[in-house]
This record gives C-alpha cells, structure tokens and sequence, in this order.
C-alpha cells in the first residue's frame, strides 16, 4: 500500500523505519507489509520532513491482519468416469472453487463442494477470513475410465444336465451371479449347469476400482425323449 501524500517542492524526506519500504526518502513510498503469525499486528512508519532548514515529523500505524492458511483436499483424489467427490476447504471463513484452467471464474462456493468431472481436473479454493484476507489452495481429481467388461461363452443354448463356461474379459477381478442376486462364483472364468432359462451378470473390477458389467442368458433345452418300442420280443436267428 502506498503511504504518506504527494510530493512538495523543496521538502526532503525521511522515513523510519525502512522495513518494507521501496524507497525512504520520498514523500510517500509503498510499503509491504508480512504478517506470517495467527493474529493482527502493528507497524508504525515516521517520516521526518525538513524545509529551508525547519523540520517537523508525523507518523501512521498500520494494522497487519495474517493471511489465512488454506488447504484444499478432496475425499477421493481418484475417481471413475461418472462418479462424483468432495471438495473441501479449510483454514478460512469463506471459500470459492474455481477451476485452475479458469482461475477467475467462481464455479461453486462454501467449505465443500461436489464435482463430476469428466477428465482430471485441478481446483482452486480461494479461502478468506473475517480480515477479508485471502489465500488460495488447489487439488487436482484424476479420472480414470470404465472397463469394457464382455461375457462369452461357446454357445448360449445348453441340453438339461449339460455343464458350459462363461468367460468374462476386460477387468481384473471378475464376480458372478444369477440375476436377482444369488453370487455363483469369481474368477475370470466359470463353469455352470443351470436347470432352467437363466440370466448370468458378471461384474468387471480394474486396478483402478472402476467397474463395468455384462450379462448373458442361457437357455436350457429339453432332453430327448424316447417312446415305448413295440413289436416282437422274441426273433429266431436271421
């Protein structure tokens, strides 16, 4: 901030002390002033004027309100495509978000804020205080994708008391079940006997615990049937 008032002709000029002073010998220097503690403080700046051999001196105080410390965190930092995570700012009264990619234009505000974005994204959180001083904190949301998770089997159509594998692809780990929710194994594979038309679901986990899944119908196929044989139960030879 600028203290002090314009320039006179003549006068020389002498401020005290010099800390965070551009220049101490005009009449009104730019002070810069650091407050690194938790609460407000004082510095009291004097100049000395002197004319035609008279001097005469005044003084101002300064009040230095403290920064706050803003931190910005998120719960998760990594998300899937399509999910969403909080953001949260502490250290101030008030907060802004705002993307880092358009740092001046406000996206949300309040200590937390919900997001879906699309690609990893950084955010920036302007916090403060009831001293209307600011600072700023960023965090940065990676996205990852979802899996492309596939079921295939040799054929969907299976003889009653027959056995068929389904295989799953796409994922890491692999759960399956019968739609409606009965789990009937893990594994990239598995070997089923169904009884009746059934419907299979298969949920696909990566690395990066993003899930896709799939789903497969079999249909049974009734057993051969055999009439009674009629006729002769007794032959001679030929």
């Amino acid at each position: 901030l600028t203290i002090g008032s314009s320039q006179v002709t003549g006068y020389n000029y002498l401020w005290t002390p010099s800390t965070g002073l551009n220049n101490v010998t005009i009449s009104n220097p730019v002070a810069t002033v650091i407050n690194n503690g938790t609460g407000a403080t004082t510095i009291t700046y004097t100049v000395n004027t002197t004319f035609n051999g008279c001097s005469s001196s005044d003084s101002i105080t300064i009040t230095v309100n403290p920064q706050p410390i803003v931190t910005a965190s998120a719960t998760p930092t990594s998300i899937c495509l399509g999910s969403s995570t909080t953001l949260t700012g502490i250290g101030a009264s008030t907060y802004s978000w705002a993307l880092s990619t358009a740092p001046g234009t406000v996206i949300g505000s309040g200590a937390t804020f919900v997001v879906s974005p699309t690609t990893t994204t950084t955010y920036i959180v302007t916090g403060t205080n009831g001293s209307a001083c600011s600072n700023i904190d960023s965090v940065t949301i990676s996205v990852n994708p979802i899996p492309s998770v596939q079921i295939s089997s040799t054929s969907t159509t299976l003889c009653d008391g027959d056995t068929l594998t389904l295989t799953g692809s796409g994922a890491t780990t692999y759960d399956w079940s019968i739609l409606g929710g009965t789990s009937v194994g893990t594994g990239a594979t598995i070997q089923v006997s169904p009884t009746t038309n059934t419907t299979y679901v298969l949920v696909g986990t990566d690395g990066n615990a993003c899930s896709d899944s799939d789903t497969i119908s079999i249909t049974i196929l009734p057993a051969a049937t055999i009439s009674s044989i009629s006729g002769n139960i007794s032959v001679c030879p030929g």
